[in-house]
C-alpha cells in the first residue's frame, strides 16, 4: 500500500451507505477485473479494519470493526494530465451500488499525504492484533448508568443505578448511587 503521485494516482475517500463498505469493495474489485480501462485508473481499494474481541455470556467472540464506518478509500487516477476530471472512472465509482459520493462531490478532493499515511499506518499496526471492544485507561474516572424497572402492586419503579469506577493498576474502585422513582399505574 503506497500513495503514489508519479502515475497520477491519488487516494480519495468515497462515502457509502452504512455497513455497505465490503459490498462496495467487492463491486469495485469486480469492475476492475472486467474492465481493462477502469483497471488502469483504479489501483487499490481499502476498507481499514481492526479485529475486536469481547466476552459475552462467557464466550469470547471476535469480529472486525471498521476504523472509518461509511467510507471506502480508493487509490485511483481521477484527473487527466490537464487537470480535467475523467468522467468514466468517476461515474463508475459514483454509480456503484451502495456508494453515496466522493468527498468533494463533483470535484473529488484527494487525501493529503499525511492523512493517507496515518490511515495506512493504522492498518499496518492493526494487522495480526486483537484489541478489546472497550479499553479503559489507568487513572481515569468512568460513569455508567444501569436502568432498572421493578413492578410491585399497582406501581412501577423506574430506577437508574449510577456506577462510578476508577481504573487503577490491577484494581477497580467502584462507588454507586441508586435513584428510584415510583410511578402510579
Amino acid at each position: 500500500m503506497s500513495s503514489t503521485l508519479s502515475n497520477g494516482m491519488r487516494w480519495y475517500a468515497v462515502q457509502c451507505l452504512s455497513n455497505h463498505e465490503d459490498k462496495v469493495r467487492k463491486y469495485l474489485t469486480k469492475y476492475k477485473e472486467e474492465d481493462e480501462s477502469f483497471a488502469q485508473d483504479l489501483n487499490e481499494i481499502l476498507v481499514p479494519i481492526e479485529t475486536v474481541s469481547e466476552v459475552k455470556n462467557g464466550k469470547k467472540k471476535q469480529r472486525d470493526r471498521k476504523f472509518y464506518p461509511g467510507y471506502v478509500f480508493v487509490e485511483m487516477k481521477l484527473y487527466d494530465d490537464h487537470g480535467a476530471l475523467k468522467k468514466e472512472p468517476w461515474y463508475k465509482v459514483k454509480d456503484t451500488d451502495g456508494v453515496i459520493n466522493f468527498i468533494g462531490r463533483e470535484s473529488p478532493t484527494p487525501l493529503r499525504e499525511d492523512e493517507i499515511s496515518r490511515i495506512l499506518n493504522q492498518v499496518d499496526e492493526a494487522k495480526g492484533k486483537e484489541v478489546p471492544k472497550v479499553q479503559f485507561t489507568i487513572g481515569v474516572q468512568y460513569l455508567g448508568c444501569l436502568a432498572l424497572s421493578l413492578c410491585s402492586r399497582n406501581h412501577v419503579c423506574v430506577g437508574c443505578l449510577l456506577v462510578t469506577f476508577y481504573v487503577l493498576p490491577g484494581v477497580f474502585f467502584v462507588a454507586w448511587l441508586a435513584i428510584f422513582i415510583a410511578l402510579d399505574s
